[in-house]
């Protein structure tokens, strides 16, 4: 009996490095993932991080992933989550499961600012591509979505303070 428990215990023992080894990987290059409010598919986030990421171990990642979810009574919070190359598989499933995507950033729109002010104050302020923007208000199907009967959003965006995710 003490035999077996010994083989358990040391295999175990081996399982529990070669996991860790794993795990303790380097991510294959940096990527970010979005993930939008509302969101809950696990295995569709870590999936997308895995792609953005290059990680060799996804469907141990996904486990992983969920495990800590399941123990922390959390679930993955709306944000941008960025891995660099020095990051390891492990700080991925960690900042997954503790929330530690990229900050919002505070943009403040005063009354009386033009699409044009709108889009240089978001690029100054949240790194938006001030061009993607401008192209965003004048889109057709943005001013339908919205129900603006002018050439441009311009004199519809309204002013407030927002918590924007970098673009």
């Amino acid at each position: 009996m003490k035999y077996a428990i010994a083989v358990l215990t040391s295999t175990s023992a081996i399982l529990l490095l070669v996991l860790m080894a794993m795990l303790l990987r380097t991510v294959g290059q940096s990527g970010s993932v979005l993930v939008t409010r509302g969101e809950t598919g696990v295995n569709a986030i870590v999936d997308r991080c895995a792609t953005a990421m290059r990680l060799p171990n996804s469907s141990m990642i996904r486990i992983a992933t969920k495990i800590g979810l399941r123990l922390s009574g959390r679930t993955i919070p709306a944000g941008r989550y960025h891995a660099g190359p020095a990051d390891s598989q492990l700080d991925v499933i960690m900042m997954l499961v503790m929330g530690k995507h990229e900050p919002y950033r505070k943009v403040t729109i005063p009354e009386g600012f033009t699409m044009f002010q709108v889009a240089r104050r978001l690029a100054q302020r949240a790194e938006i591509d001030s061009a993607e923007f401008i192209a965003w208000c004048i889109a057709d199907s943005v001013r339908k979505r919205y129900n603006v009967h002018s050439p441009s959003m311009d004199g519809f965006l309204q002013p407030a303070t927002y918590f924007v995710i970098r673009g």
